[in-house]
């Protein structure tokens, strides 16, 4: 099972130092609803899995973009 970020580490310090609150809640809904969809997808719920899905990417997408720009403007 492919393994997702999470908000904390082992130690309960957090491993996503670089996001922001907003981002970093952006991410928790992208994996949230990546499981969903995945869930939705097993149990045969094909339209409700393909939303979810469509969603989950849509964050993944932004959040991507955030880090091109965010890194663009670090140089």
């Amino acid at each position: 099972m492919p393994v997702y970020p999470s908000e904390n580490d082992q130690n309960g310090e957090s491993n996503n130092q670089g996001l922001s609150d907003k981002n970093q809640d952006l991410l928790t809904t992208a994996c949230s609803q990546l499981q969903e969809g995945i869930q939705q997808h097993k149990e045969g719920k094909l339209q409700f899995a393909i939303v979810s899905l469509t969603e989950s990417w849509k964050k993944f997408q932004l959040l991507g973009d955030l880090s091109k720009q965010i890194s663009k403007s670090a140089q």
